[in-house]
């Protein structure tokens, strides 16, 4: 009788093909203006790994990826498969919170996890409302490494911040801005902030 035994070079190249695999597909999606039916260009989509790793003693669990990209002029987008941890895609859990920012526009449907079509709507709604939607994709994008934050999030957070202050009138809305303000400025700045995040 011959038991079958692991070889670990074996095992190594099927995890790696297993994961090239994974690595080919991508999530696509699109974005449209639900006041006209048209193809929304230049939205951006705000991808946030949220990544959970099983460890001896404690899992540990953060956001380890962001990726950041905007609609074509069809609409379209590209989002990766998976957050690029081995760790978590082998023995852990994953998941992939996706938000849109587009000046002057809220997200009302659609998803593209399901393959469904994303719809935004002008924002008509109040200030404080208005403020709220930018500053939930704004907080949801401070995630990952410093670095990939300045370069993937900085030039939409300082538009999500521009807008916030074209809308904020009183008193309590100004005061409001002051996250948005400290986040803008602190990557400008390179300042280290704490962050938990998985490696």
């Amino acid at each position: 009788m011959v038991l079958f035994k692991p070889r670990p070079l074996l095992l190594a190249v099927s995890i790696g093909c297993m994961l090239l695999a994974e690595t080919s597909y991508a999530l696509e999606g699109k974005v449209v203006d639900g006041s006209t039916g048209k193809p929304l260009p230049g939205v951006y989509v705000i991808g946030a790994w949220q990544v959970i790793i099983p460890m001896p003693v404690e899992a540990r669990s953060g956001c380890s990826k962001l990726e950041v990209v905007r609609t074509d002029e069809q609409g379209k987008f590209v989002l990766s498969k998976w957050s690029g941890s081995i760790l978590a895609h082998l023995f852990g859990d994953e998941n992939l919170n996706v938000y849109y920012y587009l000046r002057g526009y809220r997200w009302e449907k659609g998803s593209e996890a399901t393959g469904e079509v994303v719809v935004l709507v002008p924002d008509t709604r109040s200030p404080m409302e208005q403020l709220g939607r930018i500053g939930e994709p704004m907080g949801k994008a401070d995630c990952g490494p410093l670095d990939e934050q300045k370069t993937k999030a900085l030039p939409m957070y300082r538009l999500m911040y521009e807008e916030a202050k074209s809308i904020a009138a009183s008193y309590e809305e100004r005061q409001s801005l002051s996250g948005m303000l400290f986040m803008v400025e602190s990557l400008e700045l390179g300042e280290n902030q704490d962050r938990k995040s998985v490696v």
